[in-house]
């Protein structure tokens, strides 16, 4: 907004009373709005008294939205308001401006009417309310939450003053239709985050303009315009003076300053040609008069703009200094700072020898003591370790002991902490199997049944506890549990039981679950239990009981702040503000803000606020029924309800998923009002579980045969589906299948379709617990013919280990037919079909051993440890025999093949670096986790097997070690275990004999982990295999290790690797590698890691030679070879070589590198930086003394020598130049400008291509490129002043992006235009449009480029009401132009149609950042008018929108308001008033009473008034009217209530009859406070009375019924009746 101190010195025109007038009218608009709040009634009044003739009175109400001009003229004053804030909808949906035409409404009052004191007061009093009080009746208002609440970010209704006020001045006077004035406006609504209030234009400088151009009209007649736009042209010159001596002063801003100036300026000149003959006489009378200023100011801002644009081109230009040809002799000499150090150490330790690496037995936590670290601590989001695994094994077993004790608590004593403990450890179990047992059928099967059976046992207490819950549904569905995987007999009777629990429980239900979980009516659970609970219903009367309190003494207090508000807007009317007068000049006076009352006042008032009151109850029965029981919420009915949510939750994984699009709600016992009763509690969304389980019938199966997939013959994929028809046939069919040929037992996916048949237990049937899918297992003939098919099927694949799959599908069968197999035969001939597949397999293991030992490359190895694994743990799985059995431990050939298959586990399985279980394929995870509960629950068997069969342990020991079968057989000493806490360890020596050293090892029986001497023998360590240098060198791949040979190392390869070996070791807590060449055994060469080059300050080398390089240090020579990664084995001649001994790099023997510390190096640095980064430059000194200085670009293939000083490049024939200024692209740091070395007066300039970074500095930018391993060469012509490079599409697109961010508001000398007008142009230009598809990094670029526009969003969506800009702080203005964005979005759409005639280049992207399209149309017109010509919109430019006032319209307010006011004001009998008036009385049931005093001040409270509750007082205030000097006061009060609407206007004018009659001063009024029941000539009876008086008297006291609890005999009771009745008689 412009500072109003400045207005009152600007020079409009040379007629001196013009000048002094509107000078004038100025100067008291300042005095009156000095204070922001309010307007005061005092100065209001002397400024009305002091106008001169001609003189306009501005004022501007705020609060109001609404602005009022006075002008005196000499027999009138004319009076005229307008609106001065459109609403906010309104601006944002003019596609241009708002034609406006002001004023909305005016008034002429005669002189002496305006002039008489009284009315002057009480106009001056009204003015001073409206600008001090909002109305919130006009305040505008939103929906929220379905209801009407207050928005501050739009504008008030101008009623007040536009509607309410001019009504009542036209009682006055008469209304008149003054010439309009009309005003383009461009306002506009932004909003930002964090703001209180969005970004409007001034309301008050719309007023000012406004003001000046009526004034003006009015004194100088329809001229007065012409002369306003000079007024204009000269605030704006002095504005801009003032900007001229503000250095801090914005160049955007002045740019802008200079354009409105000018524009004005041109537009008068072209107005001046095409008027009229006397309006161009007086356009060219006033310009000689003001044509020098303009020029002058014009000059002026050129000249500051121009110099700082000097300014910022030479901060912007950077230096070349001059340079050595040739390195000093110093600089080739390597600091190593970081890492000579770690350097001389490992070197040290080969000259002085060091210790052989030990490897100390990782300890194990007890069981009990994993398990309690397990529950407690919380779980990683992604991450599962084996441990976790066996943890929740562990939980399973202690959950099935909870059960029983649950079971046994059949007194219910302590039934709700069990419950609640149950229900704790329930969601434990659930959250963390959900995540364990992802995507395993079988073991979220038993999840499943866990679960149920917990809620079975939580639900039984509960219910007996609760027995109306027993009336409602649990909601489980009878065929919840078909799609299970169940294994065991033992599980399907447990499923049986739950099943028959749940089936008892539905039966007797009578309502349905939603009655229980949400759904509330006279029949919810929770309003039954209500009104059976004495405690609720206690509690429930106390809320209301204290709502009502809370309610009351809310109301007392909204009473007091409604009083204490009033008299401070009394106090405030009476007061005036304290000014310090200048008896000089009455108008030029000082307001003193410290000392001054009535601003206090007004403070004190604006900071009065009152809180909302909520009942703290619904007002619907059922609903508040349901609040107070969650407020008493009996807590083992809360487990019961969270258990039942969360297994709901089991079709979502577990997991509380809540749709965030929704609106949540907050917990009953969180609010605030209700804090008091309650404790907290938490309730959750669950959904039911679904499993996915359809069945195709025969029709669709024979239909379906055109879709079978081209690896599938047509019987296979028929009997596929096929497989899965009939639940009663299932396994009959599946016997044809073993004995036929057409499915393929060798697939992942048969695998799958038989774990479904075998284990799925189906419908429930007969009851059996077979059920209906397994009762052919009832039947023995054809559980032999299975267990024969199945015998020849493994027979068939007995030698052939590549079969894993075909077992893997026959051992669920085999074990499907051991566990529900009903005769002792069945059962025997399934255990040795179990013991056939324990043998296959186990063969396999020792075959494959062989072959992985064999194995001629490294894929062939891990192919082989794949098929190794799956066979372990396919053997492993045999061991449910012994788990089953009653025995203490194993036989001897049982553990020896459980232990072998565990140390072969253990070598073969791969996980990730962290040992994250995920990792692993989904079918061995499934068999793997099988396996590791299977190996929890056969512990105790395996530790007495340890100590009792001996010989069992050193077979499979042996058996393992490569080098020690048949003959070569070790002996061993007694196997121990370890004590606590290695209790899972056992050790023992090798015996030694001939030829043979005696050894220790350690193995432990859980993990299969086996170390010889100290050192794992199979797998090399996962410490190893999670290293970085492990996994850049090997990747994931798996390798045989054997002890290392070499001093200080613990391991090595059993193969080579690319001609070397391998070995690995421990220093200092740290693992290294070193390799040994082949073909040079005296060679010993150690990795070092990029790490020890690096620090915090520079690195020892050049990035180049660190990155994307393998460092070898050789320890007998000292030198490190710097390799790159693509031939890390073997060196060659270009290969770097530091030599340690003298700190020089060599390359060939002919070029020493610099050092990148030394300062020769950051010269260099300093002329290319920030081109390319100082760490990616390699910098060296060819010895040879005709080659000079030489500085490698690596990343950006080419290369600078320093000659005659400077650095020049061969590849680009071109030198560096001395001046770096390319007369454009200033900001832009990451280029260079070179000079060509043939043709100096040709240069070009190079730019980094790649992701910018920009910062803004002040008056521009500062932009770095961080290149992606390409620049940009663009050739700078002179003559045609533009930059030019190949007609490539992305370079075409990245000089226009460059142009862009490094615009400013200053013209480009070599383009004479700006960043953003050369941008503009290269992309409308011929060469830019694309005429094939573009590369993505051409689409990224055309994405910044739009990015560029600010996107334009409404705030919020529906509304439409506020804007929201996007803007960039990082970058100038000048480069957010809005042009950008159409002009790619043009681009973007013809490259997707060219995607159609380019298949292989795929969809085109598309360009998808938010914005409104209609907002930025509209914001890109509105800037069009300060665009140079060639850069306006193609579209036409859109109409005006013509603005109707929202005071402008004459409601039916209007003309009450007007009406009322014209009775008071004309003082005539000659009203119609209510002829009736005790009939119109008798409707109100209260009536205030004569002895009270007409309080209401505030408009609110006139505007909404109560004639009832103010009966009285309003009365006595028109009968104490003594003359007629009040007519003023009465006409503005009966105006103000007529207008509100509350009053019927005939008792209105009722009122203002009696204070005109002088009769009515004669009246006696009764002297009550108030009159209840009213009735005209009504004779009250004694029961009329009583009801009445009857709350008022003595109440009986309490006697002996109230006092004892016990039931009184009959005498007793009439007795105290009988005193009962005559106490009431009497009182």
């Amino acid at each position: 907004m412009v500072r109003r101190s400045s207005i009152p010195s600007i020079t409009i025109t040379h007629r001196p009373l013009i000048r002094s007038t509107v000078q004038r009218s100025l100067r008291t608009f300042k005095l009156l709005h000095s204070r922001t709040k309010s307007l005061s009634r005092s100065a209001l009044e002397t400024a009305f008294r002091d106008a001169a003739n001609g003189e306009i009175t501005i004022l501007h109400i705020a609060l109001q939205n609404s602005a009022v001009l006075m002008q005196r003229k000499e027999k009138e004053y004319v009076v005229e308001s307008f609106e001065t804030s459109p609403r906010s909808a309104d601006v944002l949906a003019a596609p241009g401006a708002l034609q406006w035409d002001f004023p909305s409404r005016a008034v002429t009052i005669p002189s002496h009417i305006f002039e008489d004191p009284f009315f002057r007061a009480e106009l001056a009093t009204f003015l001073e309310k409206a600008s001090v009080e909002p109305v919130k009746q006009y305040t505008a208002t939103t929906l929220k939450a379905d209801s009407n609440a207050y928005e501050s970010r739009d504008t008030t209704f101008p009623a007040i003053i536009g509607q309410l006020l001019i009504s009542i001045l036209e009682a006055s006077g008469q209304k008149c239709n003054p010439t309009l004035t009309q005003k383009r406006v461009r306002d506009d609504v932004c909003w930002s985050d964090g703001a209180e209030n969005p970004w409007r234009r001034s309301a008050t400088w719309l007023v000012l303009r406004v003001s000046i151009q009526r004034t003006l009209c009015a004194l100088l007649g329809p001229h007065g315009t012409l002369h306003y736009k000079f007024f204009m042209c000269s605030l704006l010159c002095s504005l801009s003076h003032k900007f001229l001596v503000q250095e801090s002063f914005p160049a955007d801003r002045l740019v802008f300053a200079q354009a409105k100036l000018a524009r004005r300026v041109a537009k008068l000149e072209a107005l001046g040609a095409a008027t009229s003959p006397e309006a161009s006489t007086i356009i060219h009378s006033l310009s000689g008069f003001n044509e020098k200023n303009y020029l002058e100011t014009l000059r002026g801002l050129e000249r500051v703009l121009e110099n700082r644009a000097i300014r910022m081109r030479a901060s912007h230009t950077k230096k070349i200094m001059r340079l050595p040809q040739r390195a000093p002799p110093d600089s080739t000499n390597l600091s190593m700072r970081h890492s000579w150090e770690p350097i001389n150490e490992i070197l040290t330790e080969i000259f002085y020898g060091g210790p052989r690496a030990q490897i100390v037995l990782p300890q194990s936590q007890p069981r009990a003591a994993r398990y309690a670290k397990w529950v407690n601590n919380p779980w990683p989001d992604e991450q599962l370790f084996t441990t976790d695994f066996l943890c929740l094994a562990d939980m399973e077993g202690q959950l099935a002991e909870a059960i029983i004790k649950a079971q046994g608590a059949a007194d219910g004593n302590n039934s709700e902490e069990i419950v609640t403990k149950l229900k704790q450890q329930m969601a434990i179990y659930q959250s963390r199997a959900c995540k364990a047992y992802k995507e395993n059928a079988e073991q979220l099967s038993l999840m499943i049944l866990t679960l149920m059976e917990i809620w079975v046992v939580l639900d039984q207490l509960v219910v007996r506890r609760h027995p109306l819950l027993g009336d409602y549904d649990h909601g489980f569905p009878s065929d919840l549990f078909h799609p299970l995987k169940i294994a065991k007999i033992s599980d399907m009777h447990r499923l049986t039981g739950v099943e028959e629990y749940l089936d008892r429980r539905r039966r007797r239900a009578t309502y349905p679950l939603s009655h229980v979980l949400g759904e509330f009516n006279k029949h919810s659970f929770a309003v039954r239990f209500f009104d059976h609970c004495v405690e609720m219903q206690r509690l429930s009367s106390t809320i209301w009981r204290a709502n009502e309190h809370a309610k009351a003494k809310k109301e007392c207090e909204l009473i007091e702040r409604s009083s204490q508000y009033e008299a401070l807007i009394k106090e405030i009317s009476s007061t005036t503000c304290l000014f310090m007068e200048d008896h000089y000049d009455p108008l030029r006076r000082q307001h003193d803000d410290r000392r001054c009352r009535k601003c206090y006042l007004e403070r004190e008032a604006s900071r009065m606020r009152i809180g909302i009151y909520e009942d703290l109850l619904p007002a619907d029965d059922v609903q508040a029924k349901a609040v107070v029981f969650e407020l008493l919420l009996p807590s083992d009915f809360a487990a019961w309800r969270d258990s039942v949510w969360g297994l709901f939750t089991l079709s979502r994984g577990g997991v509380n998923t809540i749709d965030q699009n929704q609106d949540t709600s907050f917990l009953v016992r969180e609010y605030e009002g209700l804090k008091q009763f309650v404790d907290s509690l938490q309730m959750k969304r669950y959904l039911h579980p679904t499993f996915e389980d359809v069945e195709p019938s025969g029709n669709e199966v024979v239909a379906s045969q055109t879709r079978c997939p081209n690896n599938l013959t047509v019987a296979e994929y028929s009997s596929f589906q096929d497989l899965r028809i009939g639940t009663r046939i299932k396994w009959i069919k599946l016997l044809r299948e073993l004995a036929s040929s057409n499915t393929n037992f060798g697939s992942v996916e048969t695998t799958m379709l038989v774990t479904e048949l075998a284990l799925g237990v189906g419908p429930a049937g007969d009851g059996h617990v077979l059920r209906a899918t397994h009762w052919v297992f009832r039947n023995q003939s054809f559980c032999q013919k299975l267990a024969a098919s199945i015998r020849t099927r493994l027979q068939a694949v007995a030698t052939n280990w590549r079969e894993g799959q075909i077992v893997e599908c026959l051992v669920i069968l085999v074990q499907r037919l051991w566990f529900v197999g009903q005769t002792v035969e069945v059962i025997k001939e399934a255990q040795e079909l179990m013991l056939l597949v324990r043998n296959i397999t186990n063969n396999w293991i020792r075959l494959l051993r062989r072959e992985i030992s064999n194995a001629i490359n490294l894929e062939t190895a891990q192919t082989r440890s794949r098929e190794s694994l799956h066979a372990a743990l396919l053997c492993r799985k045999t061991f449910v025999l012994e788990a089953a059995s009653s025995d203490p431990g194993f036989e001897h050939a049982a553990l020896a093949c459980f232990l072998e298959c565990a140390f072969t586990i253990k070598d073969n399985l791969s996980l990730s670096a962290k040992g994250d279980m995920n990792t692993m394929p989904t079918a061995l995870r499934r068999l793997y986790v099988s396996d590791l509960k299977l190996l929890q629950s056969l512990e105790p068997q395996i530790r007495w097997s340890l100590q009792n069969v001996q010989k069992a342990v050193n077979a499979a020991v042996n058996s393992v070690w490569t080098d020690s079968v048949g003959p070569s057989a070790r002996r061993f000493s007694r196997w121990t275990v370890l004590p606590a806490p290695q209790d899972s360890w056992c050790t023992a020596r090798s015996l030694g004999g001939e030829g043979i050293l005696e050894q220790r090892i350690n193995f432990n029986f859980l993990e299969g982990t086996l170390y010889i001497d100290g050192q794992l023998l199979g797998r090399l360590p996962e410490e190893f295999a999670r290293q970085d240098f492990f996994q850049k060198f090997f990747g994931d791949r798996i390798f045989l290790t054997r002890p290392s040979c070499l001093e200080s190392m613990s391991y090595m390869f059993v193969s080579l690797v690319e001609g070397h070996e391998v070995h690995f070791g421990f220093r200092n807590g740290y693992r290294f590698m070193r390799v040994r060449p082949q073909s040079s055994i005296n060679t010993v060469l150690e990795f070092l890691p990029a790490s020890i080059f690096l620090g915090n300050d520079a690195p020892d080398l050049p990035l180049p030679l660190i990155n994307d390089h393998v460092h070898w240090l050789d320890l007998h020579t000292g030198v490190i070879e710097v390799r790159p990664q693509a031939t890390m084995w073997r060196a060659k001649d270009s290969d770097w070589r530091i030599f340690l001994a003298t700190r020089k790099g060599l390359r060939r023997g002919k070029s020493e590198l610099v050092d990148p510390r030394s300062p020769i190096f950051g010269q260099i640095a300093q002329v290319i930086e920030p081109f390319e980064k100082r760490t990616k430059m390699v910098v060296y000194q060819p010895l040879n003394l005709r080659s000079n200085l030489t500085v490698d670009l690596p990343a950006l293939e080419f290369r600078f020598e320093v000659r005659h000083d400077r650095l020049e490049s061969r590849q680009l024939r071109a030198y560096v130049d001395v001046d770096q200024d390319a007369g454009t692209l200033y900001g832009l740091k990451s280029s260079l400008v070179l000079r060509d070395s043939i043709h100096p007066d040709r240069r070009s300039i190079l730019v980094a291509m790649g992701p910018a970074s920009i910062q803004r500095q002040q008056d521009h930018v500062d932009v770095l490129i961080d290149h992606t391993g390409y620049y940009a060469r663009f050739f700078i012509n002179q003559l045609l002043g533009r930059l030019e490079c190949a007609p490539e599409p992305r370079l075409l697109i990245f000089k226009a992006l460059c142009h862009a961010i490094t615009s400013s508001v200053h013209p480009d000398p070599l383009t004479a235009r700006t960043g953003t007008e050369e941008a503009l142009a290269c992309l409308e230009a011929a060469n830019a449009q694309p005429w094939a598809p573009l590369d993505s990094e051409s689409y990224r670029m055309l994405f910044e480029i739009a990015d560029l526009t600010p996107a334009r969003i409404y705030y919020p969506e529906k509304l439409k009401s506020l804007q929201k800009v996007l803007w960039d702080d990082n970058l100038m203005p000048a480069s957010q132009a809005g042009n950008f964005r159409p002009l790619v979005e043009d681009l973007l759409q013809q490259c997707a149609a060219l995607h159609n005639f380019h298949l292989e280049s795929g969809a085109a992207p598309v360009y998808n950042r938010q914005g409104n399209m209609h907002l930025h149309s509209r914001a890109l017109f509105r800037a069009q008018e300060f665009l140079p010509a060639q850069h306006y919109p193609s579209e036409a430019p859109p109409g005006d929108v013509r603005y109707v006032p929202r005071d402008s319209v004459n409601t039916a307010s209007c003309r009450n308001a007007h009406q009322a006011a014209a009775h008071a004001w004309r003082w005539s009998l000659d009203i119609r008033v209510n002829s009736d008036l005790a009939a119109r009385l008798q409707e109100w049931p209260l009536i205030q009473g004569y002895l009270h005093t007409f309080e209401a001040q505030l408009l609110s409270s006139l505007i909404n008034f109560e004639a009832a509750s103010n009966w009285g007082s309003l009365f006595r205030l028109c009968q104490q009217v003594k003359s007629t000097d009040e007519k003023a006061k009465l006409m503005f009060l009966f105006g103000t209530l007529a207008f509100g609407g509350q009053i019927d206007i005939t008792l209105l004018n009722s009122l203002i009859a009696i204070a005109i009659m002088d009769e009515s001063k004669d009246l006696d009024l009764p002297p009550c406070a108030e009159f209840v029941q009213f009735r005209r000539n009504h004779i009250p009876t004694v029961d009329f009375l009583a009801q009445y008086i009857r709350p008022c008297k003595i109440p009986y006291p309490e006697d002996e019924r109230a006092l004892l609890a016990v039931r009184l005999h009959s005498k007793q009771l009439r007795r105290l009746e009988r005193a009962q009745k005559n106490h009431e008689e009497v009182s």
